[in-house]
């Protein structure tokens, strides 16, 4: 199921993902196309592992990362934009300087909204201590919006497990 409970088989799912890749290249900056467009595309890209099909993998990768860009390119005000550029570019390879761009971006465009928040917070628990700490200030206006406007639920998933590192972030500042 992608959107609205409707379930499609596998190969409607990757006819949509090509269909929607030759929409973004050939009918340009249309929203209305490249919002479904990159659900499609995304869900077509969790479908692989790259442990297990590498080469399926790095194609949908691929189409992904093309895809981002051309909506990045036609929607840089928006913050869902910036926050699946990042999480696909980490599933490629953790870049501190790459992820902190996209994510303050994402954070600067949408800082409050709700499932952008959650997001974010399940990327920042995932992330190497390293890159946590490149973008500590970053984390920490997430954590500091879920503490003070989140919902019960997302104050919930906030304190669940996460790496050390995040989980300190956290206990600083309640």
């Amino acid at each position: 199921s992608l959107v609205g409970g409707e379930t499609i088989s596998v190969d409607q799912l990757v006819e949509a993902a090509q269909l929607a890749q030759a929409q973004a290249s050939s009918t340009g900056c249309r929203s209305n196309l490249l919002r479904p467009g990159l659900i499609v595309t995304l869900h077509n890209l969790n479908r692989f592992n790259a442990a297990r099909d590498y080469e399926s993998w790095a194609k949908a990768e691929e189409n992904a990362q093309r895809f981002i860009a051309t909506m990045a390119r036609c929607l840089p005000s928006d913050g869902n934009v910036w926050l699946r550029d990042a999480l696909v570019s980490r599933s490629i390879a953790e870049n501190p300087d790459e992820l902190r761009r996209k994510l303050t971006m994402s954070i600067g465009l949408m800082p409050y909204e709700g499932q952008q928040l959650t997001a974010r917070l399940a990327l920042w628990k995932r992330l190497s201590a390293f890159t946590l700490s490149q973008c500590e200030d970053l984390a920490r206006a997430d954590i500091r919006a879920v503490l003070l406007y989140g919902t019960d639920k997302m104050k919930k998933e906030l304190m669940q497990a996460g790496s050390a590192e995040f989980a300190n972030m956290v206990a600083d500042e309640q």
